[in-house]
This record gives C-alpha cells, sequence and structure tokens, in this order.
C-alpha cells in the first residue's frame, strides 16, 4: 500500500494555526471531555506526524471524533481514508454524563409520623365569650 500524504488535514491545520504538538494537545483536551479524564493513552506529535505522512490512513476513533469535534468536518473531508466498508461509520461517541440535582437521600428524611396536635392547655379558658351588652 502506497504512503499517500495527507494534504487536507495538513491544510486545515494551517487554516487553523495549530502546530503538530498544539493539534495534540487540543485532541487530548476533547477526548477528555468525551470519553473521560483518566484514559491511558494520549494523543502525541508523532501521532499527528503519521497521520499527516500518510503512515496511518484512519486514526483510533477516538481521535477521530476528536478531529471532527475540532475541525467540523467529517474524517473522509480530513483526508482520512477508512479501513473497509465498516470503519467509515464511526460509532456516536459517549456523552459526558449530566449534571444530576441533589435529591435528598431517604435515610435523611424522616419517615416518624407528624406529632399529635397539642391539647389546650390547662390554664386556658374554656368559658364562652361574653355575650354583647344588652341596650
Amino acid at each position: 500500500m502506497d504512503r499517500q500524504r495527507n494534504t487536507r488535514l495538513e491544510a486545515v491545520m494551517a487554516e487553523y494555526g495549530f502546530t503538530h504538538q498544539g493539534l495534540a494537545d487540543e485532541i487530548n483536551q476533547v477526548t477528555a471531555r468525551i470519553f473521560g479524564e483518566n484514559h491511558p493513552r494520549k494523543c502525541t506529535d508523532r501521532h499527528v506526524r503519521r497521520w499527516i505522512s500518510g503512515e496511518v490512513r484512519w486514526p483510533w476513533t477516538r481521535y477521530l471524533h476528536a478531529l471532527e469535534q475540532l475541525f467540523d468536518r467529517p474524517a473522509q473531508a480530513l483526508g482520512f481514508i477508512p479501513r473497509g466498508k465498516n470503519s467509515a461509520n464511526l460509532p456516536t461517541p459517549p456523552r459526558p454524563p449530566a449534571p444530576t440535582k441533589e435529591v435528598p437521600c431517604a435515610a435523611a428524611v424522616s419517615s416518624s409520623p407528624p406529632p399529635p396536635p397539642q391539647s389546650p392547655s390547662p390554664s386556658a379558658s374554656t368559658k364562652p365569650p361574653p355575650a354583647a351588652a344588652s341596650r
């Protein structure tokens, strides 16, 4: 298989002002947002050089998602060539977890019944109010 330089990616990088290392750093930030911070594999300038030289014609899916998001173009428009008939259809990246509202824990909510109503105190008068004075 002949190596063909990826001039499309090279042109887009120049358009956006990215160096090899700058693009790798930006890809790492995007993949951290999409896939989580704790992924052991990080994109390096070597990855970017291999993409441009044509040594790697279809990068790992995690990097393709980041590239598509950064440049707002599909992988093929960035000069990448799918490996086979199914590789052109990238799987949907996972969504970052949505922020959740804090809900009180069931243990924190009291399960005891409300206190009974208080009876009138013994000092309270039980007499009816005085009648209005007659004329």
